[in-house]
């Protein structure tokens, strides 16, 4: 299995507005990694939240809701910013949001706003 095709890929779908194409990558990526425990699954955290991004835009609730528990216990919101220029927080805030959550959400938003206004990135 190439866990490096996935959320690229999906992204990359989603935002071509090719949705059952990324959701057909989404339910692979999610039925793929369900039986991983956290500890064992290698997946790079920047990849989960391309994946997120993507579940978000196709309205993916099962991905959504297994990479939003994959990233929040990660520790990869509290670094701040990734190699895609965003703020992990807000993509969680955002996920959290699309489930129905706003009081996690807006927990998450303002950990973005309070960790972008700290590093003085204005997107």
């Amino acid at each position: 299995m190439d866990l490096l095709k996935y959320p690229p890929n999906a992204l990359r779908l989603a935002t071509g507005r090719r949705d059952t194409e990324a959701v057909a990558a989404l339910d692979e990526l999610v039925a793929s990694r369900s039986s991983l425990e956290p500890s064992e699954d290698e997946t790079f955290g920047s990849e989960d939240m391309l994946s997120l991004q993507a579940a978000i835009l196709v309205a993916h609730r099962e991905a959504a809701e297994f990479l939003l528990r994959r990233c929040a216990h990660s520790g990869l919101h509290m670094l701040g910013l990734y190699g895609g220029l965003t703020c992990p927080s807000r993509h969680l805030g955002a996920a959290a949001a699309f489930l129905g959550r706003p009081e996690e959400a807006r927990a998450y938003y303002q950990e973005a706003m309070d960790m972008a206004t700290g590093l003085r990135f204005h997107p």
